[in-house]
């Protein structure tokens, strides 16, 4: 049986194999957010982005606030007494990432006491996901927001038509009041 002696210096070699990513999102213990699928990009959403989500308070209940996409304006209250965790979360997010949202008992019967409705009983870890975020500028001639561009998906490559180059566009739809359908594809020139 080998023997360590006493006072000898031990070296031990660690392999890392795994490791989840985990922020203390209030810094008080209350809500733990754990990485369970990595985002990519550089970008992260604010207040006020608009973004495409999935949302699920509990495994097997469901909730009123639960959505499997959702487009959604960050910092408003479309998710009830979850708002401050969801923009809190999704404020250090990249597109395509999934995590968890890990609750003390303490900080659900809080949520409870906000919406008990939408609260079901035994939520404590909150699903939450950010397929999209969405780039929305002014694109009217005089910058007075009267025509607004949404990009719903990123294109491929760098190049951007430049004015006179031919292009082959699909509107899908149009909004006035109502929605209408169009399905044409037209030729113009930007």
């Amino acid at each position: 049986e080998p023997k360590i002696p006493a006072n000898a210096t031990l070296v031990f070699e660690v392999e890392l194999l795994n490791w989840t990513s985990q922020d203390d999102l209030f810094s008080d213990g209350a809500v733990i957010k754990a990485c369970v699928n990595e985002g990519s990009g550089w970008k992260k959403p604010k207040a006020g982005d608009e973004v495409q989500v999935s949302f699920k308070a509990h495994a097997e209940t469901a909730s009123k606030c639960d959505c499997e996409t959702k487009d959604y304006i960050v910092g408003t209250d479309t998710f009830g007494p979850f708002q401050e965790m969801v923009t809190k979360a999704l404020e250090d997010m990249k597109k395509g990432e999934k995590c968890e949202l890990k609750c003390t008992s303490e900080y659900v019967a809080g949520l409870k006491e906000k919406d008990a409705a939408s609260v079901p009983e035994g939520t404590d870890t909150i699903t939450l996901e950010l397929h999209e975020i969405y780039d929305v500028s002014d694109v009217s001639f005089g910058k007075d927001k009267t025509l607004m561009k949404k990009q719903i998906k990123e294109g491929d490559g760098y190049d951007k038509p430049k004015e006179g180059n031919k292009i082959t566009l699909k509107a899908i739809s149009a909004v006035d009041g109502h929605a209408v359908d169009l399905v044409e594809i037209g030729r113009a020139h930007v």
